[in-house]
């Protein structure tokens, strides 16, 4: 049984009523979001928690003395940020406003209290739109790395998602302790 029809069955036995649907948010860009921020967004986060580098190019070089364990994933998302030379707010606007109107109509067309993805899919829509997501431990894959599923809900939508993702985790009990522990 693949990990999308684990989740399918464990939705169904605890009563979901299923819509399967795709997410296609045309136009709906997170990393222009990411890249228009990031670099001028992290000085105020480095001071606020007294980090050993003070901007994105301090960032990128104190990353770079280590970056098997500072940047073990790569930075390649950091230095395109940092090539960003303003900040655009309409940018900002502009994909709120579409990431908001995709799902919106999404949600009001489907009828939908919340959508359920495995894992990390479908993340950055919600994100963009500034959603509700929570993430909740469901098992491991068959390379033994941990699984999750996404719960995300409308804007002001909080309590019902929280309702929604603690009745999924007490119905699977799908958190694996780690054995180093």
């Amino acid at each position: 049984m693949t990990g999308d029809e684990k989740l399918i069955t464990a939705l169904q036995n605890l009563g979901a009523t299923l819509c399967m649907i795709e997410l296609d948010p045309v136009g709906v860009d997170n990393l222009a979001v990411i890249d228009n921020n990031f670099k001028f967004n992290v000085a105020e986060f480095a001071a606020e928690f007294e980090l050993p580098f003070r901007s994105l190019e301090q960032l990128l070089a104190y990353n770079a003395q280590d970056l098997k364990h500072r940047a073990r994933y790569g930075q390649e998302l950091v230095e395109r940020a940092a090539k960003v030379s303003e900040h655009d707010p309409f940018l900002d606007k502009k994909q709120l406003q579409l990431a908001q109107k995709y799902l919106l109509e999404l949600f009001e067309r489907e009828e939908l209290d919340a959508i359920v993805t495995l894992d990390y899919n479908d993340v950055l829509t919600p994100a963009v739109a500034g959603y509700p997501e929570i993430m909740v431990p469901f098992g491991r894959n068959a390379a033994g790395e941990p699984r999750g599923v996404l719960f995300f809900a409308k804007d002001k939508h909080d309590p019902k998602l929280l309702e929604l993702a603690y009745a999924f985790e007490q119905g699977t009990k799908g958190r694996l302790v780690p054995k180093i522990f």
